[in-house]
């Protein structure tokens, strides 16, 4: 004859008498991608048989029956109550030499039928188990600790940024993808230790405030970790194959090797559900790849200006392995970084920001007009995060003639000649409606040629000490190479050179300098005279 015992959450152990019917079935665990274990349904249909009960308080034998059994329906109720970290465990022990099957079980319902409570109750216990063990010293059968796995993986063009190589005349060369895997996990509460093991041999790695098992979620998180590594090198294996899978949708786009760059990760958790869900995203790109680039471009021309302007508007995200890791962020580390892949495709494009013929921005503007374009920039504006590993940058070109002085960020060149006029004399005359006499004197005014020269120089032409040096000898004119830039074209647009020129006079020069800004002005004006 079988027996049913119970030992509860605190230790005490039950016999079920009369012995309760009892069914079990077994539904397996699994999906498509792998069996996980069995979990075990089990009922037991028993009655409550009032026994001898004390009448100590002098009660009517079937109000003490009555209290016999609701005392039994709370003990049920109590032995087979608790969960997690402290599930009880139901021990079935046939008849013969068949050895006996434990189970670690939760309840899902206990249900007690109604009726007057003299004798009999009759109660179904509906109970569910994910830990089985069997023999005598309790060997526990070992099963997966999920109850669900699911990974997915999708392939999608970045559309809003290519690779971006340095050369000029191609400059997005190819496409860049985005590959995301989605990893879901259901854990079980599951004890992370035998159904014999003592309190002082607990595993190690478990949680201090539940000695005896971790959550389901935490399970489904531990199984994640495990599996879901970006740093392996099975995860690349993965991504491979993926993108075999994926060839036809793809197209060109396994004509080249590409590698993954700029893992995300981002986690969320349901402990109620015991769920976990993962999803990384990474970005595919040529294995040679610093950056992924976009940019936009923009011409504009009006009438009241002779040039025509090109902007360009762009953005470079750059592109780190899985090698880059947040202790790199903490050091600042710029080698290898999103941020310093960025930084050093923007050097490359824009020629170390010194721009010019060879630079890579302006041979995509100037491959966009029929004009010849200025290569020094109008104008440079640049933003960076550097978290995000991004560079964002608006540089403005137009055809205004290449400048005359050597490394200089403007310049400006004016000449303004005041030829001869008539010389004549006012006359007033009192009471004439129509103003006064002019009478002519015979005479001409002198010629005259003045010349305004401006200039701002580079920061890398300027001093930021105290010293003499650095306020004055930095100026324009007296410095070179734009001393002697300056002394030849002043030689150059002076009268002195000009043929039927007689003679001519210098009036006193003005010069400005702002040393902290770099900003040069020279004035100088010319009164002369022609030969007859």
């Amino acid at each position: 004859m079988s027996n049913i015992t119970v030992t509860s959450a605190a230790g005490t152990s039950y016999t079920l008498s009369p012995t309760p019917f009892i069914s079990i079935s077994a539904v397996p665990l699994r999906n498509k991608n792998a069996f996980f274990g069995i979990r075990y349904n089990i009922t037991l249909n028993g009655t409550i048989v009032s026994g001898s009960p004390s009448n100590d308080e002098g009660l009517p034998p079937s109000q003490a029956s009555l209290a016999d059994i609701i005392t039994t329906q709370k003990n049920l109720t109590s032995c087979f109550s608790g969960d997690g970290t402290n599930m009880p465990k139901l021990e079935i022990t046939p008849g013969g030499n068949e050895s006996k099957i434990s189970f670690r079980v939760r309840l899902e319902s206990i249900n007690f039928e109604e009726g007057t409570y003299v004798q009999t109750c009759k109660y179904t216990i509906n109970l569910v188990s994910e830990v089985e063990s069997s023999g005598e010293n309790d060997t526990e059968i070992t099963q997966d600790l999920l109850e669900d796995f699911n990974e997915t993986w999708s392939f999608e063009i970045d559309n809003n940024h290519s690779y971006a190589d340095t050369d000029g005349n191609n400059p997005l060369s190819a496409r860049s993808f985005i590959a995301t895997r989605t990893i879901t996990a259901t854990g079980r509460n599951f004890p992370t230790r035998s159904l014999t093991q003592s309190a002082t041999d607990a595993q190690s790695d478990v949680i201090s405030d539940q000695p005896y098992d971790k959550p389901a979620w935490m399970q489904a998180m531990a199984h994640i970790q495990n599996y879901a590594n970006p740093e392996t090198t099975t995860n690349a294996t993965k991504i491979t194959d993926m993108l075999s899978f994926d060839r036809s949708r793809l197209g060109t786009f396994l004509d080249a090797t590409y590698d993954q760059y700029n893992h995300a990760r981002t986690s969320s958790v349901d402990k109620g559900a015991g769920t976990v869900t993962v999803t990384d995203t990474w970005v595919l790109a040529p294995s040679d790849a610093l950056a992924l680039e976009n940019y936009d471009l923009s011409i504009s021309s009006s009438k009241d200006s002779p040039y025509v302007k090109v902007s360009i508007q762009g953005s470079v995200k750059g592109l780190a392995g899985a090698v880059f890791s947040d202790a790199d962020y903490a050091t600042n580390a710029l080698t290898g970084s999103p941020y310093g892949q960025a930084l050093a495709h923007y050097r490359l494009i824009s020629n170390n920001t010194q721009y010019g013929d060879a630079c890579s921005i302006y041979k995509r503007v100037s491959n966009a007009v029929s004009q010849t374009l200025n290569s020094q920039p109008l104008s440079i504006s640049l933003g960076t995060n550097e978290r995000s590993g991004e560079i964002t940058y608006n540089v403005e070109f137009d055809n205004r003639p290449s400048n005359y002085f050597t490394d200089v960020m403007y310049e400006n060149i004016s000449v303004n000649d005041t030829y001869p006029g008539d010389v004549f004399a006012v006359i007033p005359v009192l009471g004439r409606p129509v103003g006064p006499i002019l009478q002519f004197t015979f005479g001409r005014t002198e010629y005259k040629r003045d010349i305004t020269i401006e200039m701002i120089l580079k920061h890398t032409q300027l001093g930021y000490d105290r010293g003499r040096g650095s306020l004055l000898l930095t100026k324009p004119s007296v410095t070179d190479p734009m001393a002697t830039e300056l002394e030849n074209l002043i030689a150059m647009l002076s009268p002195a050179n000009e043929p039927g020129i007689r003679k001519y006079f210098l009036s006193p020069p003005t010069e400005s300098w702002n040393p902290k800004e770099g900003r040069y002005t020279l004035s100088l004006g010319w009164t002369y005279e022609l030969s007859e």
